[in-house]
């Protein structure tokens, strides 16, 4: 039989492993934390590729388990080497602000920057922490590196850490696909030129923070929205008001040898 996994979010069709009868596959960690596959046991076809067993070695066991725990990425990268590591934006700037007047949401393109920063660099922080607990909307980091030819053509996996919630990403203007939940990484092998390279990730987070502002909450109060639904969805939306891009923002190289 041929396990596959379905992805409903990008409509991709991933072959996990194949076996034969009366024998015994051991599937390696596939279902990173908070992602969701559909699972497809089918009879393989004539011309079916060999999947392999799905057999994992140690070492990528221990990288799986790192990637997958929050608390361990924020520490050393087992069996693999790291070609860059951010701990600030060489730059940041808001792209909207998502901002409730008078119980509609207007979308304030190009909103007053803040400026927590020293000449535009900017530290990878959350954004309470940047005079921001009230911002809902989009930001944008920009990173710049160089890389020497010999990584070139190596496989590149980039990730971005701690993040909440939403990213886009884009290296050297082209858009390599959005991190919708954790392990926040995408694969960048190919994206990256010998020199020069630039790196930027547009990170969203959700409208609680802007709709638990008490200034909002005052006035839903006072014109009488303050209804049964809303009275249970505010301590809801305030559990996790976590916004912004906390890093640290890797790029790791190479894939994890066996042993």
């Amino acid at each position: 039989m041929v396990l596959e996994a379905w992805d409903a979010r990008d409509g991709e069709i991933i072959p996990l492993l194949k076996t034969e009868a009366g024998i015994t596959a051991e599937l390696r960690p596939v279902l990173p934390a908070w992602s969701s596959f559909i699972l497809c046991l089918r009879p393989p076809t004539d011309d079916e590729p060999d999947l392999g067993m799905g057999v994992e070695t140690a070492a990528e066991r221990e990288f799986a388990l790192w990637l997958a725990d929050p608390q361990q990425r924020q520490g050393r990268v087992p069996h693999a080497d790291v070609l860059v590591e951010f701990l600030q934006a060489d730059a940041v700037r808001i792209v909207d602000e998502y901002v409730i007047v008078e119980g509609d949401v207007d979308v304030v393109e190009n909103a007053e920057p803040r400026h927590p920063y020293v000449d535009g660099a900017a530290e990878l922080m959350p954004w309470s922490d940047w005079g921001m607990p009230e911002f809902s909307g989009h930001v944008e980091y920009t990173f710049d590196f160089a890389v020497s030819p010999h990584f070139v053509d190596k496989p590149l996996l980039l990730d971005l850490g701690a993040l909440y919630w939403t990213a886009s990403v884009f290296v050297n203007d082209h858009h390599l696909g959005d991190s919708l939940w954790m392990p926040h990484t995408l694969d960048i092998s190919g994206q990256v030129i010998a020199g020069s390279n630039r790196l930027r990730v547009v990170v969203g987070n959700t409208l609680a923070n802007q709709a638990c502002e008490e200034s909002v909450l005052q006035e839903a109060r006072e014109r009488g929205w303050c209804n049964s639904y809303l009275q249970r969805a505010v301590p809801m939306m305030k559990e996790d008001l976590r916004s912004g891009l906390l890093g640290p923002v890797r790029i790791i190289v190479g894939t994890v040898q066996p042993e």
